[in-house]
């Protein structure tokens, strides 16, 4: 993953052709679909760690 964002800082034009989402799915996979490691970190903080909880 870190390759692939650092070669698309480097080509806007590619980034901006990667993610487009009329020419393709992989936005929608990146935000939606992709299971990120580490990403279920917060829920598993305590309540008063979280930042919903934070935010009131």
């Amino acid at each position: 993953m870190g390759g692939l964002m650092k070669a698309m800082s480097r080509n806007p034009q590619a980034a901006e052709s990667y993610f487009d989402p009329h020419k393709n799915d992989n936005l929608d996979y990146f935000l939606k679909e992709r299971d990120w490691p580490g990403s279920n970190v917060e829920s598993q903080m305590p309540d008063d760690r979280q930042d919903h909880q934070l935010l009131r």
